[in-house]
């Protein structure tokens, strides 16, 4: 578990920005095979808040839904809510779809396992990309026709675009075939 959160998908966090750096330059000088020089690697403007694109997986009950990740190693889902490295515009808007989704009593999807014979529930997924101005969010539920995708969307108005997809396989794939 990270100092800064239950999520276990940054490890760098744990250094500070110049260690950051220091391993971020030699993993591109590893991977391209060259020696780089001080003005080849740029900094981004601000060390965090800087990424644009994020798969979420749902979890919770209805009414208390969490969109987080899948702690490292685990099915344990970590609670990603005001993740320091997402884009504020993604925050919000997933905070948004949080906030709608439990006030519409929207389920979580469960896969069967061996206590549960059938899956049950409906959102499986949240995708948000964004351009730093404006976020589009894709719905990634368990089957049509799904409670979410549409009881959600017009109640979404942060987002600039909602889309819909569905993955009705058994695996951790977002892409769905709908």
């Amino acid at each position: 578990q990270s100092r800064h959160g239950k999520c276990t998908g940054c490890p760098l966090m744990e250094l500070d920005e110049s260690a950051q750096e220091a391993a971020k330059r030699a993993r591109v000088e590893r991977a391209l095979d060259c020696t780089l020089g001080p003005d080849d690697f740029v900094r981004a403007p601000e060390p965090w808040a800087y990424r644009r694109s994020v798969k979420r997986v749902v979890g919770g009950n209805r009414g208390a839904l969490v969109l987080g990740s899948f702690v490292r190693g685990s099915h344990q889902i970590a609670d990603m809510n005001g993740c320091e490295v997402d884009d504020p515009v993604i925050v919000a808007a997933l905070e948004e779809l949080v906030h709608e989704a439990n006030a519409l009593g929207i389920e979580a999807y469960r896969a069967a396992n061996a206590r549960r014979k059938e899956s049950s529930g409906d959102l499986r997924y949240v995708w948000a990309k964004s351009d730093g101005e404006r976020v589009v969010l894709t719905l990634i539920t368990a089957r049509a026709p799904s409670p979410a995708a549409r009881k959600l969307p017009p109640r979404l108005g942060l987002a600039s675009a909602v889309a819909w997809s569905v993955q009705d396989d058994t695996g951790n794939s977002v892409r769905g075939g709908a």
